[in-house]
């Protein structure tokens, strides 16, 4: 992975960490963030306005990697939503902090391994020649 790279993986790994101590010391706080988060109705400015100022951030993170920006926006999203998946898992005491920040990290590793021609390595290497 280059350095670039790895630094992504580490920004993407601990962008959450604040959210993820918090919630980690007070599970009522995390069950409510969670059901806010995923109402989705339209008061809830203020937290779209979150959503978007994290997908923004982890996006230009990944673009100063070097993953284009297309792919980057999706990848922010990607790691959004495992975001709220290992939130979920977190407020019903199914993982703990350190299980939930593995989880996150895993997707951050995911969403930044790119080459230059848009083939994802981890499958190009298993298909046979020119299908990837």
């Amino acid at each position: 992975m280059a350095e670039s790279a790895a630094s992504a993986v580490d920004y993407l790994a601990h962008y959450f960490d604040p959210f993820l101590d918090l919630f980690a010391e007070n599970d009522e706080l995390a069950r409510a963030y969670f059901r806010t988060l995923t109402r989705g109705q339209p008061e809830n400015a203020a937290l779209r306005g979150l959503r978007t100022l994290t997908e923004d951030n982890l996006t230009a993170a990944m673009v100063k990697a070097g993953i284009p920006d297309p792919r980057a926006r999706h990848g922010a999203q990607v790691m959004f939503t495992s975001y709220l998946g290992e939130l979920m898992l977190l407020a019903a005491g199914s993982t703990d902090r350190q299980q939930t920040a593995t989880g996150i990290r895993r997707t951050a590793e995911f969403v930044t391994v790119y080459e230059e021609d848009g083939r994802c390595p981890s499958l190009s290497s298993r298909l046979p020649s020119g299908q990837s």
